[in-house]
């Protein structure tokens, strides 16, 4: 498709294959590549680092870090993570080294013993939590594969800094299941049904680990996909910045219509429901199961991100409307939305108040279950539906702190 070429051993040019240019039926690896007339851009180029698009696809946080010091390359390289990852990224992206060269160089200053290429855990999954790609084993449970790529499942870690994260996204992503949006399937697993984990990370309190199906993977064929931050062209640290869930809504509609917009505006307010303060440009994603065709991926890391006392947790990742505190949502705010958008008022007002009317039809019925595992959530969810103005169907309620700037935690 195309030829990512280092220069002066920082700068970096990706530029399309004559071939991918000059097919008509091509495949769409970004619409970052896809200026505003729908024309390619053939040649693009980064000052210090890859592009955007591909920086996108690298681990971040803890799983970054992890892989960097068992890899022996610098957290910061990101040719050399990408070189490292790219036979397992997001979607249906495949990296090579030209010479066939399967680690990259060490950096200065690493260890000379590093684990041989084929023993390094070579899987990037965008994101902070440590997680690794497994595949299911003969006994039911599930394996990490010696390299760590080339699995069906992510098995996404407890957190070293937060209680009962996998507990928290499995008990949101059932509950997002019952109201209707595309959760792709999930389960909790003890840790001791996961064969292959490294020594390191295997004696962790918590026992609780999150597994969920890759939507990208089907029938041993790679999905494309591309999260928004890739769409609008921003590094990972602007995934809070520069764009908003109206923005968002304008370009959903014009790639996927009126039922991409319709479950959208369902998953807005879920995640408002639920107060899921994180729901920032790289928790969106497109896919392209023919290749061209752009819809609305499954939902991923949805949890009450706002039941830990964290920095952001009384206000949205992003604008709705001209807001994002949670106690000033009302239908006003959607009606701004719609506005903002340039979509139809009509359309936006439906499929809010349907998602509305189903949330609280399948809260109570759901809310058991929730308490006996995380009840911190039920209090934030209880106290969510009562006092955002959406839900309660009240006049906003002034007591609580509005947050302020972007400095948001991220869970997952």
């Amino acid at each position: 498709m195309g030829t990512i070429v280092e220069l002066n051993g920082r700068n970096s040019v990706f530029t399309f294959d004559e071939s991918y240019i000059a097919n008509d039926e091509r495949p769409i690896l970004s619409r970052g590549f896809i200026d505003a007339y729908e024309r390619l851009r053939v040649r693009d180029g980064a000052l210090g680092r890859v592009l955007p698009f591909f920086a996108n696809l690298l681990p971040e946080g803890e799983l970054r870090e992890y892989i960097a010091e068992h890899a022996g390359i610098d957290v910061r390289d990101e040719l050399a993570m990408l070189w490292l990852t790219g036979r397992d990224l997001p979607g249906a992206v495949i990296v090579r080294a030209a010479d066939g060269r399967e680690v990259p160089p060490l950096a200065a200053g690493a260890p000379r013993v590093i684990p041989d290429g084929d023993r390094l855990l070579r899987f990037s999954l965008a994101g902070v939590q440590l997680k690794f790609s497994a595949v299911r084993n003969a006994a039911g449970g599930l394996t990490i594969p010696i390299s760590g790529r080339e699995g069906d499942f992510i098995v996404k870690l407890p957190s070293m800094r937060f209680a009962k994260v996998p507990v928290n996204e499995y008990a949101m992503m059932k509950f997002a299941g019952e109201v209707g949006l595309d959760v792709p399937d999930c389960q909790l697993v003890d840790l001791d049904r996961v064969e292959g984990l490294p020594n390191d990370v295997e004696d962790m309190a918590e026992r609780s680990a999150f597994v969920v199906r890759r939507f990208d993977r089907a029938g041993g064929k790679r999905i494309h996909m591309e999260d928004f931050n890739q769409v609008y062209r921003q590094y990972p640290p602007l995934k809070y910045d520069n764009h908003d869930y109206n923005e968002m809504a304008r370009d959903i509609y014009r790639l996927t219509g009126v039922e991409g917009l319709r479950d959208f505006v369902h998953r807005l307010v879920f995640s408002i429901a639920i107060g899921n303060t994180d729901m920032h440009l790289k928790n969106w994603s497109l896919m392209y199961r023919d290749g061209r065709t752009a819809e609305l991926a499954p939902v991923y890391d949805y949890l009450c991100t706002s039941a830990y006392r964290i920095y952001g947790r009384n206000s949205l990742a992003l604008n709705i409307g001209s807001t994002k505190a949670f106690v000033a949502i009302d239908d006003a705010t959607f009606e701004s939305f719609a506005q903002r958008a340039g979509v139809a008022r009509r359309i936006v007002l439906s499929a809010a108040h349907e998602m509305r009317d189903r949330i609280r039809e399948t809260w109570p019925k759901r809310r058991p279950a929730v308490l006996e595992q995380v009840p911190s959530v039920v209090a934030r969810i209880d106290e969510l539906l009562a006092r955002v103005p959406f839900f309660s169907g009240k006049p906003e309620v002034a007591a609580e702190p509005v947050d302020t700037g972007n400095e948001h935690e991220e869970l997952a």
